[in-house]
C-alpha cells in the first residue's frame, strides 16, 4: 500500500508543475512586453529641449562712413564707434529664425577737402530696431531684413582754416532713417557668435 502511494505522488504532481511553468511563463512574457512598451512610451516622451524663445545681448564695433558726390572735392574716411543692446530670437521652423536687436548705435564720418583748409567731423547716436529673418544651417547663419533708427543726439564739427564751429548733427540729418541690414556669420560655444552687417 505504501509503494502505491510513492508510485502515484511524482505522477500526480507532474501536471500541477506543468501547469506551474506555463504559468510563470505566461507571466514572464507578459512582463517581457509591458516593459517593452513602457521604454517605447518613455522614448515618445522625451521633450524638444531646444526653446523656441531666446534672449541675448549683441555689442559690437561699427564702422561707418558717407558716400560723396562725383563733384565733391575731397575725401571721407571710416570713423569708428560701436553698438550695444539686446535682441530676441524666435524660432519659426528649423531652419528659419526671426531676430529682433534693439540696440544703441553711435555712428558718423570724417571728412577732408582737398584744399587742406575745411575739416568736418561728425557724430550721431542713434536707437535702431532691424527686424531679420535668420537662416540657420549648422553653425552657419544668414541674416535680412528691414531696420528703423531713431536719432538720439550728435555733434558736427568743422574746421575752417584753424577756426572750430560746432553743430547738431540732425539739425542738417534727418533723426529718422529707414533701410535694409544684411549679413551673417557663424556660432561657437554654442552661445556666441560673431558676425559681419551691412
Amino acid at each position: 500500500h505504501e509503494q502505491q502511494t510513492q508510485h502515484e505522488s511524482p505522477i500526480s504532481n507532474t501536471p500541477h508543475r506543468e501547469s506551474n511553468r506555463q504559468q510563470a511563463l505566461a507571466a514572464n512574457t507578459q512582463l517581457t512586453q509591458i516593459e517593452t512598451v513602457s521604454a517605447k512610451q518613455n522614448k515618445l516622451k522625451v521633450p524638444n529641449t531646444e526653446k523656441k524663445i531666446k534672449f541675448g545681448v549683441r555689442a559690437g564695433l561699427n564702422l561707418s562712413f558717407i558716400g560723396l558726390k562725383s563733384s565733391a572735392k575731397g575725401s571721407c574716411s571710416v570713423k569708428p564707434g560701436f553698438h550695444i543692446g539686446g535682441l530676441i530670437d524666435i524660432r519659426l521652423i528649423k531652419y528659419l529664425h526671426l531676430e529682433i536687436p534693439l540696440i544703441y548705435s553711435m555712428k558718423g564720418y570724417n571728412y577732408e577737402h582737398s584744399s587742406n583748409l575745411l575739416e568736418e567731423s561728425a557724430t550721431a547716436h542713434f536707437l535702431m530696431l532691424p527686424i531679420m529673418a535668420s537662416g540657420r544651417i549648422g553653425i552657419f547663419e544668414i541674416d535680412f531684413g528691414p531696420y528703423i533708427e531713431f536719432g538720439l543726439g550728435g555733434e558736427i564739427t568743422y574746421s575752417y582754416d584753424g577756426i572750430r564751429m560746432n553743430y547738431d548733427t540732425f539739425s542738417y540729418y534727418t533723426p529718422v532713417n529707414i533701410g535694409l541690414i544684411m549679413g551673417g556669420g557663424v556660432t561657437f560655444l554654442k552661445h556666441y557668435h560673431v558676425g559681419l552687417h551691412f
